[in-house]
């Protein structure tokens, strides 16, 4: 049970940022903001994770997960009612600063618990990235009505209440259902090597390169595709449409993930899922019909779902347990990094030549990406025999940290 309400949790909160984010680009548009503006904008939203998310895994790891949930939906409810309350440019970018900060709290705790839980490492992400593609399916189709016909407030306000409706959800979980992967069992005296260290190894080095890559494809996509649908004529209910329908094939493709990556390897799938995306992204920039970008937006979608889940897992795979924390906030620091700087960049791209040249041009670099950055296939394909043994051990280690319950009195 306790499972299944960290997934609803990540939905929800998921929900909430998903929601605003397109609606954030809409408004500051209306309000007579510029492109390179709105750019820099949408960057804030990465700025603190890439400053310190790393350092905000090894929190994760020394005062544990319960907590920085907590402190994390605390911030985003706050991050969400600031704009309802100020509807102004300043506001804006205090909300994406916080909501940034706040996310990544909720993110580094929940994907560290669940991959620590008992069971196969690969399916257990694929349900937790199923749970986060359910929130980003439904966040945009919701607030994109819900601007095109009560206003940004109101917009915001769901995302405020649903935030809410999280927090309380979290009050029905204890501390034992916390601590899988708690590093407070596993402390180790000695000094820590540098986490620069672990990325010697080259395949997670390249893991963690690839996420940074689908995640910013990924915010360009939600942070212009609106303007790029407002040019052509989209109404704002159209344009919440199309990224939801994004968002839903990225949620289908996750019930096929688990089948597919054991037929294919997670090299091979990560690979692809780049191709594909790539030449989507390229075909956007060369049509302005609805239905087709409808169509392409599912494709990117379908492709860039799984990419992210399968570095998650290579990170975990990678590095040891008491660090997990850690090495996955060192993923969302260069995630963020790389999310900060390419809205800004392709925005000037976007001011300079124009929207279309935004697809095209990332486009290109995806596909250079999944040339560079080939994962060793025999890293994905590990035997099921050394599968079965890592799960038996994750679930002995779980066992020895649960509290030992008093024997029974034996008979005489």
């Amino acid at each position: 049970m306790a499972f299944f309400i960290m997934l609803l949790i990540n939905t929800l909160h998921t929900f909430g940022i998903a929601a605003t984010r397109p609606i954030v680009s809409i408004y500051s548009e209306q309000l007579g903001f510029t492109s390179a503006i709105i750019g820099i904008l949408v960057a804030s939203y990465s700025f603190l994770p890439m400053m310190i998310a790393a350092r905000t895994g090894r929190w994760v790891d020394r005062i544990g997960a319960r907590k920085m949930v907590y402190i994390g939906g605390g911030g985003l409810l706050t991050g969400f009612l600031v704009p309802i309350l100020f509807p102004t440019l300043p506001a804006l970018f205090f909300s994406q600063i916080i909501l940034g900060f706040s996310q990544l709290f909720i993110v580094l705790s929940i994907q560290k618990t669940v991959g620590n839980m008992p069971g196969e490492r690969d399916r257990l992400i694929a349900t937790h990235s199923l749970s986060g593609a359910i929130g980003e399916m439904l966040g945009p189709l919701v607030s994109g009505f819900t601007y095109a016909h009560f206003g940004f407030q109101w917009a915001f306000g769901v995302s405020a209440f649903v935030s809410l409706l999280a927090i309380l959800l979290g009050l029905l979980l204890k501390k034992k259902d916390w601590q899988w992967g708690d590093p407070a069992a596993e402390s180790e005296a000695g000094r820590v090597e540098p986490i620069w260290k672990l990325l010697r190894d080259v395949n997670l080095r390249n893991a963690i390169l690839i996420s940074g890559v689908v995640l910013y494809s990924k915010e360009l996509v939600t942070a212009y595709f609106p303007l790029y649908g407002t040019s052509i004529g989209m109404t704002s209910s159209s344009i919440g449409l199309a990224l939801s329908i994004s968002s839903l094939m990225s949620l289908v493709v996750r019930f096929l993930q688990y089948p597919i990556i054991r037929w294919l390897g997670r090299s091979r799938v990560m690979t692809g899922t780049l191709v594909v995306a790539a030449s989507a992204y390229m075909l956007i920039s060369l049509t302005e019909l609805p239905v087709w970008l409808g169509v392409l937006l599912a494709v990117m979608g379908a492709s860039l779902g799984i990419g992210q889940p399968l570095s998650m897992v290579y990170a975990l795979d990678l590095s040891p347990v008491r660090r997990h924390g850690e090495i996955l906030g060192l993923r969302v620091s260069i995630n963020r990094v790389l999310q900060f700087f390419a809205p800004m960049v392709f925005g000037g791209i976007g001011g300079a030549i124009g929207l279309a040249a935004i697809f095209l041009s990332n486009g290109a670099i995806m596909l250079l990406v999944s040339f560079f950055t080939r994962i060793d296939p025999s890293i994905g394909s590990a035997s099921r025999e050394g599968i079965a043994k890592a799960d038996a051990a994750r679930v002995t280690e779980g066992r020895n940290r649960l509290p030992m319950k008093e024997a029974p009195p034996s008979k005489p």
